[in-house]
């Protein structure tokens, strides 16, 4: 695929399949039993973007009350927003762009003064390992269109008001958000944004699409190609995963300069906590003789260190994969904890720079960004990247940094590809 490619980096994530369970993020009420000129401490497993906002969060609920807070976070802040150096320029290695509708993410990128970087024009193409690349679009708009349209004809009408009827529903999670308003379970949530959405997750991509109309090739190409793209599924996902897929195609998406790492970072800036480059082992529940609850945390510091923090407030800030070697063990809880045995996929990144070998494809051109549209190709996507930082070396024609999304370690011989 690539003539002399260069193995610079690769990051191994967990995406975890839909699930109706909500995890209980927050075990404890706000009401700690700490008298009011006490100091409240609280834990936060995990210094990813969702510990690090919970820091941040809790200090403006807290306000001029005391409060400490400790993030334990054995590898680094931003957990999955992590950057890779690809011959003195950086690069997004997990989460990469930020939708257009993001109200949050926006709000914070102007709060904190952290400046946007608009995402370069791309051109796509569709791949499988019996046509090659069999559909690609063009750099001209109208061409592009043409094709599109020509290809998926009302599918595309459709689509487009699809998307915007699930973004109109969506958009109701940022009034929940401003009136501080919480719900138990996943299906309650769904329900108050809009009750479709809660059916959705009772049906799969493959009978929804086509119960609304789409034909075979746009939801055996575009719908399932899109779920392999960004979940490593297919056409038996959730139906509202596959919504939620969609809608990231719609234009003006969007990041940060510098690197998505930035917010959490600013996050933890902000809150004043403490972090702990540990990793946590245990959870204790503690009780005193008063009824007042209290948590204790038993945490690795190197591999002989051990410590132990006590928390009158503990939140889970990271994933309990179930497969995963190291886990996390509650103990002296009574009735012991109702936690989600949520089955994950492991998915990989590999970024390679080189010159594209374009006889791998059979193309002159290759589109910058190509989606697999079958589960037997070895890559689910690959796009060429962008350095998160303006004014990137000028590559020469036909030279990039890209980026392969895979779902399992791929061969030397399929990363090389020769022709």
């Amino acid at each position: 695929m690539f003539s002399t490619p260069v193995l610079s980096f690769m990051l191994q994530w967990n995406a975890a399949k839909a699930s109706c369970k909500l995890l209980p993020v927050l075990h404890a009420s706000l009401h700690t039993g700490t008298e009011a000129n006490e100091t409240c401490k609280c834990g936060i497993i995990g210094g990813g973007l969702s510990g690090t906002s919970a820091a941040y969060y809790l200090r403006q609920l807290w306000g001029d009350k005391p409060l400490h807070v400790d993030i334990f976070e054995p590898q680094r802040v931003g957990g999955r927003l992590a950057l890779v150096n690809v011959d003195g320029q950086d690069y997004e290695a997990g989460g990469a762009i930020i939708h257009p509708r993001n109200w949050h993410m926006a709000f914070f990128a102007d709060h904190f003064g952290l400046g946007r970087r608009t995402i370069n024009k791309r051109t796509h193409g569709l791949y499988n390992n019996e046509k090659g690349l069999y559909f690609q679009t063009s750099p001209w708009a109208f061409l592009s269109n043409s094709k599109v349209k020509s290809r998926y004809g009302g599918d595309i009408e459709r689509f487009h008001n699809l998307v915007a009827d699930t973004l109109l529903s969506f958009d109701r999670i940022y009034e929940h958000l401003y009136k501080i308003e919480a719900f138990t379970t996943v299906e309650n949530l769904l329900r108050s944004m809009d009750e479709r959405f809660l059916e959705q997750i009772h049906t799969t991509a493959a009978v929804m699409f086509k119960d609304a109309g789409f034909s075979d090739r746009f939801i055996n190409e575009i719908v399932k190609g899109s779920l392999i793209t960004n979940y490593s599924q297919t056409l038996h996902a959730p139906a509202f995963l596959s919504s939620i897929s969609m809608a990231g195609a719609e234009p003006g998406s969007w990041s940060i300069q510098g690197g998505l790492r930035r917010l959490p970072e600013k996050f933890l800036e902000v809150s004043g906590a403490t972090l702990i480059p540990g990793e946590v082992t245990h959870v204790f529940q503690k009780q005193s003789p008063n009824r007042t609850v209290s948590y204790e945390v038993g945490y690795k510091k190197a591999e002989h260190e051990t410590g132990r923090e006590k928390y009158d407030i503990i939140i889970i800030a990271t994933p309990l994969d179930p497969g995963r070697e190291k886990q996390i063990h509650f103990e002296d809880f009574p009735g012991g904890l109702d936690l989600p045995k949520i089955p994950y996929h492991p998915l990989q990144v590999l970024f390679t720079h080189g010159k594209m070998n374009e006889s791998f494809f059979g193309k002159k051109s290759v589109p910058t960004h190509i989606m697999a549209t079958e589960t037997d190709v070895f890559f689910n996507r690959m796009a060429k990247q962008s350095p998160v930082n303006s004014g990137g070396v000028e590559e020469k024609e036909g030279y990039g940094v890209w980026k392969l999304y895979l779902n399992k370690t791929p061969t030397e011989e399929q990363v090389r590809a020769q022709s």
